[in-house]
């Protein structure tokens, strides 16, 4: 799911940079497709962790959930988008930041600690950008940040998320006799 959602972002980004003025017009739709499918692979995540770190889990499955409920909205009622689009991109930037970051402290080990965290850092630092200086951000402005920040997800997602997990070394037994 996760080189799906990289690839599928990688998509909407070079859309939204090659056709900004398309884009913008289509941006709350493009959101929303953005939105659920990087949401769905939060709550994907969220589902899949282990007994031990599934007190971390429920923040996936939450923000993702959100994530499905605010594309769905926007896309049952763009008139939502059109009143604040702004917050509620940066809200959900912000949350989703959130629980990419706190994975990042709360799992052991593996090449999803350096995905979660490149992309925890940057979802929620446009957030914060997003929600401090609207006024300094335009419309689009904010589609060509939308763009150029899913390419970075998709390959960084792309590139980490093929990444299979090593199988725990055995032990010697002879050592320790």
């Amino acid at each position: 799911m996760s080189i799906i959602a990289g690839i599928a972002a990688i998509i909407l980004g070079i859309i939204a940079i090659i056709f900004p003025v398309l884009a913008f017009s289509l941006l709350e739709y493009v959101f929303a497709i953005y939105a659920i499918i990087m949401s769905a692979n939060l709550v994907m995540t969220g589902l899949a962790l282990k007994s031990g770190n599934r007190r971390q889990g429920w923040l996936f499955t939450l923000a993702g959930v959100v994530g499905i409920l605010i594309g769905l909205a926007i896309i049952f009622a763009p008139r939502i988008m059109a009143v604040s689009a702004m917050d509620i991109v940066g809200i959900w930037a912000i949350v989703a930041g959130a629980s990419d970051i706190i994975f990042v402290f709360s799992s052991i080990m593996g090449a999803e600690r350096s995905i979660k965290a490149a992309t925890g850092i940057l979802t929620l630092g446009a957030g914060v950008l997003i929600l401090i200086a609207p006024k300094a951000i335009d419309s689009f402005l904010l589609v060509t940040m939308i763009g150029i920040f899913a390419i970075i997800i998709g390959i960084l997602t792309i590139l980490f998320g093929r990444a299979k997990p090593r199988a725990p070394r055995p032990v010697n037994h002879l050592i320790y006799k």
